[in-house]
């Protein structure tokens, strides 16, 4: 049997937009082939806080990443590359979230589609969906674009 791609799939955030990421990343998982594709789901809080082990977006009568008591922080080793996502355990240990193979980013808005998340993935040398830096900043400038 082949190896699956690890796709860890990046949803929520800080912006306005954070429930319609909510609801976005809840039809990608529907419809992504999971005898192909392996999802790591990373939510962010509308504060900015990224956790691994909450709430199944699939699941929820709210569209929105919190904390809850099973979650856990993502703490990133950027010069890991692919192998620098972490959980970080209660006791305070990192435990591996695995090799990623590709980032799937189901952000809106600020910090998800303005080129941002887009320039963290390339200084660690990860794969993303979608737009560059450069495309992903000029779009979200009306006035530029």
């Amino acid at each position: 049997m082949a190896q699956l791609t690890r796709v860890a799939v990046m949803y929520g955030g800080k912006a306005d937009e954070h429930p319609i990421s909510c609801i976005s990343v809840a039809s990608v998982l529907r419809a992504l082939d999971t005898s192909r594709f392996e999802p790591v789901l990373i939510g962010i809080t509308k504060q900015g806080e990224w956790i691994v082990d909450g709430e199944d977006p699939r699941q929820w009568a709210l569209p929105q990443v919190e904390r809850t008591p099973g979650s856990r922080s993502v703490v990133l080793s950027i010069g890991d590359g692919g192998d620098g996502f972490y959980a970080r355990n209660a006791d305070g240990t990192l435990e591996s979230l695995g090799h990623i193979d590709v980032v799937l980013p189901v952000l809106h808005g600020p910090y998800g589609e303005d080129g941002t998340i887009q320039g963290l993935f390339e200084m660690m040398g990860v794969p993303y969906v979608g737009c560059g830096v450069l495309a992903s900043a000029a779009a979200m400038d009306k006035h530029y674009t």
